[in-house]
Order: C-alpha cells, then sequence, then structure tokens
C-alpha cells in the first residue's frame, strides 16, 4: 500500500490511528480483521506487470 492509501483509509474510518503531535508519525494499531481485509483488498487491486505495460 502507498502512503496516500493508509492516509485515505484514515480519512474514511477504514483504519484507526493517532499522532501524538501535529507533524509526527501516525500510530496505527490495525485488528486481525483490519490486517485480512487490507491484504484482500491489496490482492484484489494488485496488477501484474504485464497487465501494467
Amino acid at each position: 500500500m502507498t502512503p496516500q492509501a493508509v492516509f485515505d483509509d484514515l480519512a474514511r474510518g477504514l483504519l484507526a490511528g493517532h499522532q501524538l503531535a501535529k507533524g509526527q508519525p501516525w500510530q496505527i494499531e490495525p485488528s486481525d480483521k483490519q490486517i485480512t481485509q487490507l491484504r484482500n483488498r491489496v490482492r484484489r487491486t494488485k496488477r501484474s506487470k504485464k497487465e501494467a505495460s
């Protein structure tokens, strides 16, 4: 996943996270269910090199 995809998921509420202070790294602790959902989504959206060219 790209950093932008993670930020989008945070904005949509698909991931929960927080920053200790503005500008600091995000603290994200996904549940096992969320990890499974993210893996499935990445598998569905992953294109082969042949498709990308």
